[in-house]
């Protein structure tokens, strides 16, 4: 058929309020080994199910996307990844569910933030919901950027926020969760960048 209405192949209606047209989808059962790069740059309502990524210079590099229009469909769900850097993309919230992360990984918050035309906002959170770690790697395990390439400092380096779902939390609280293959010390259930200090200052 032919579309009449071109507004409906935009991501939301403006007409109704900001209905959001997106429709999800997946990418299910991939594996990549040995690769550079491993995703995208801009991608909607897209998931990946059970996707193993071993030895890729970047096993995830994903650049922008936005949350579900379903509003509960994770980014990433029953995944594995090893030796390598997960590019995280700059803005909504991005969820990573059921994943078990292995030897020599690296969260790299919003890793395009203000780049070009293809970093946009650079706030993201980073919901972590079930997730194994069982990384050995002995340095970071999750960078925040701090360097300008741009002429100007508009941009927020330092952004991202790395979280557990409040049903990881309550578990860890029950004590039904491996101390051995938590991404946070126990008493911890978030980490942002030493940079906003006023964050780190608030009390309990």
């Amino acid at each position: 058929g032919y579309n009449i209405d071109k507004s409906m192949c935009n991501g939301f209606d403006t007409i109704s309020g900001g209905v959001d047209h997106g429709l999800p989808a997946a990418i299910v059962n991939n594996f990549d080994y040995g690769n550079a790069f491993v995703g995208h740059y801009n991608a909607g309502d897209i998931q990946y199910a059970n996707h193993a990524s071993i030895e890729n210079n970047n096993l995830i590099y994903w650049k922008e996307t936005k949350n579900f229009a379903n509003g509960c469909s994770a980014h990433i769900t029953g995944g594995y990844y090893a030796k390598g850097n997960m590019a995280l993309p700059d803005q909504g919230t991005f969820i990573i569910e059921n994943t078990t992360f292995g030897n020599g990984v690296m969260l790299e918050a919003n890793h395009h933030c203000n780049v070009g035309i293809t970093g946009v906002l650079c706030m993201p959170q980073y919901v972590l919901h079930n997730i194994k770690w069982n990384n050995q790697k002995s340095g970071n395990w999750i960078w925040f950027q701090y360097h300008n390439t741009q002429g100007h400092n508009a941009n927020q380096n330092h952004g991202g926020i790395f979280t557990l779902s409040p049903a990881s939390i309550s578990a860890i609280e029950a004590g039904q969760v491996n101390e051995n293959e938590m991404i946070f010390p126990s008493e911890y259930v978030s980490l942002v960048s030493s940079k906003f200090v006023y964050l780190l200052s608030l009390p309990n």
